[in-house]
Parts: structure tokens; C-alpha cells; sequence
């Protein structure tokens, strides 16, 4: 496995052939992906980047969605990415979904996992009271690990092994706060609904049973919306099966890349 920092991105690469890029959500980083970079660069180029701010990526200016995938293309472009499978998982789905808008030219497929099309308006009640439950624990004095320790292991199903949810726990809590306060603010103002009937390439809906972050309805809707998308819904995983069962997850992948 190679570690790169190409432009503004850095990222975790391995193997060659055709170019899949792995995007993380909002508790990870590059790290989430390795399952995948293991087992799926024996056959393909993973290449799975620290989205701005996390891992050995710095910031953008301004910290947006919009800034996150024109700071994608400039990685693609410094690793002579032509065309690529466009992996992207929760906000990393969102950030799939934003970068199909100005840089659609450079996606051969999509795959949205666990992800939704919009999530409101920032000044929503909900979306005051979600952001204000991810940093009860900061506003309290604690840390990003305290944080991690009590969001992390919501996100998987009962059945989800120790070893899976702890691996998860660490990467959550290496996230900066000051990064995680500005990828919250990224995901409460996100709206695509409108974009989704023109997303033009190949696409893949992961969904799992257990996930309360984006529930089966929601990945359901969006399905309907995109132009003959797949969807797969995978029983007894929670938000984060990439991690929790990545050989169900790779087959997923697999099977739709092989297939279109």
C-alpha cells in the first residue's frame, strides 16, 4: 500500500488497472477504506484519499462541499486520473453526489453507499438538534475520542464484531475537531435532490438493514430518482459495512462493476 500527496489531497493507493477512489464520511478517514485497498488492489487501482482537513490533508478555503470536489479533480489530475468508479460512502456520498455536477466528465460509474440526497436546511429543527447531539461531548469539554466512543458504535449492527467497531473508534477519534465541526456543517446545508435525475453514468444505491443514518426509505427514493440505478440493500449491517463486512461489501462492488 502506497501513502501519496498529490496537490491539496493526500491518499492510500494500491494496486493498478482500472481507477476506483474511495470516498470516507464524516468520522473517517483514508484509514476507513484499507479493507477494501487490501482485497479489491489485487485487481484494481484504490485509491482512497483524506478528504480536506483529515489525515495528512489540509484544509480548504473555503470548507465546502464545492471546494472538496474541485480539490478531487486537482488530485485526479496530478495522478493522471482520465475516468474513474466514484465510491462514496455517507458524506462522502454527498460529496460523490456534488462532484457529479462540475466534473461528471470523469466518473465511468457511481456507487452511493449509506448516503442521502439532501439533509435540510442548516437552521432546521432537526438539523439543529443533530448537529447539537454530535458536539454535546466538545461543547461539555471532552474530546474527539469521547466523541467517538459514544457515536461510533451506533453506526453498527448488534452482531458487528469488537474488532470492527474498535478499528472504527480509533479513526473517528484521529479526526481533528476544528475538521469535524466544518464536514458538520458541510452535511447539515446538503441539498442534490434536484441534481439526482440527471446523474447520467452507471449507478449503484448501497443501503443496510441497521442504519438509522440513512435509512433504506432514504436510498430507496433516491434510487427512483437516478436513472436506472441499482439499488442493493444489504440485511443485518449497520452504517458502516464497508468496515463491519467488507467481503459482502466488495462482492457488492464487484459484482455491479463487472456487471455495466
Amino acid at each position: 500500500m502506497t501513502e501519496l500527496a498529490a496537490n491539496t489531497l493526500a491518499a492510500k493507493t494500491r494496486g493498478r488497472g482500472q481507477p476506483i477512489v474511495f470516498l470516507h464520511g464524516l468520522g473517517g478517514s483514508s484509514e476507513s477504506w484499507v479493507p477494501q485497498l487490501r482485497t479489491l488492489g489485487d485487481h484494481y487501482h484504490c485509491i482512497a484519499p483524506d478528504l480536506p482537513g483529515y489525515g495528512a490533508s489540509p484544509e480548504t478555503t473555503p470548507m465546502s462541499l464545492s471546494a472538496w470536489a474541485d480539490a478531487l479533480a486537482r488530485l485526479f489530475d496530478a495522478m493522471k486520473l482520465d475516468k474513474v468508479i466514484l465510491v462514496g460512502h455517507s458524506l462522502g456520498g454527498m460529496l460523490a453526489q456534488e462532484f457529479m455536477i462540475d466534473h461528471a466528465a470523469r466518473v465511468s460509474k457511481l456507487v452511493l453507499s449509506c448516503t442521502s440526497p439532501a439533509f435540510g436546511r442548516k437552521d432546521g429543527e432537526f438539523q439543529k438538534q443533530f448537529v447539537s447531539a454530535r458536539l454535546r461531548k466538545l461543547e461539555e469539554g471532552g474530546t474527539m475520542r469521547d466523541v467517538a466512543e459514544e457515536a461510533t458504535p451506533t453506526l453498527f449492527s448488534p452482531a458487528a464484531s469488537h474488532e470492527a467497531v474498535d478499528s472504527a473508534i480509533v479513526t473517528m477519534w484521529q479526526v481533528p475537531e476544528k475538521t469535524y465541526r466544518a464536514a458538520l456543517d458541510c452535511l447539515v446545508g446538503f441539498d442534490r435532490k434536484e441534481e439526482l435525475t440527471k446523474i447520467a453514468v452507471p449507478t449503484l444505491l448501497l443501503s443496510a438493514e441497521h442504519d438509522r443514518a440513512a435509512p433504506l426509505i432514504v436510498m430507496e427514493r433516491m434510487a427512483e430518482k437516478i436513472p436506472h440505478a441499482r439499488h442493493v440493500s444489504m440485511p443485518g449491517l449497520g452504517h458502516l459495512p464497508n468496515i463491519e463486512a467488507p467481503e459482502r461489501f466488495d462482492h457488492a462492488l464487484t459484482t455491479f462493476i463487472k456487471a455495466v
